[in-house]
């Protein structure tokens, strides 16, 4: 949708200090793109810590390149198959088959075990502790 012009990718954010956060920005095409993935994950029942969650705790997404990486250093290949992911989700009830292949056959799309929910849920209850 915003590659292709229809949205402005700079309405795609959160409205905190990216400061807070070592950021400089919590808005634009690679938020939408981080938003995605996660959805992406979503639609194959693979849960992510949230973003801010994520940053608060001293963690980045660098270890999900497709997530972490500047919008400069994506290839036309990386760039092809967001676009597939991006467009498949946009009717998942219909599309639930191509989803589940393209996921299972695509590490890049996969979040590691470092960004999962329940890695999360661990070090919340170590946490209270």
């Amino acid at each position: 949708m915003c590659r292709e012009g229809g949205a402005d990718p700079m309405r795609f954010g959160i409205c905190n200090d990216p400061s807070e956060f070592g950021l400089e920005s919590l808005y634009g095409l690679w938020f939408a793109r981080g938003n995605m993935l996660r959805d992406f994950a979503s639609l194959n029942k693979v849960e992510t810590v949230p973003y801010l969650i994520r940053l608060a705790r001293g963690y980045d997404w660098k270890e999900w390149r497709l997530e972490g990486t500047d919008d400069s250093t994506l290839t036309e290949d990386d760039l092809s198959l967001l676009d597939k992911a991006a467009k498949l989700s946009l009717d998942p009830d219909n599309n639930f088959k191509e989803i589940r292949v393209l996921y299972d056959g695509n590490l890049e799309l996969q979040p590691p075990a470092n960004n999962l929910k329940q890695g999360y849920r661990l070090l919340a209850t170590r946490d209270l502790k």
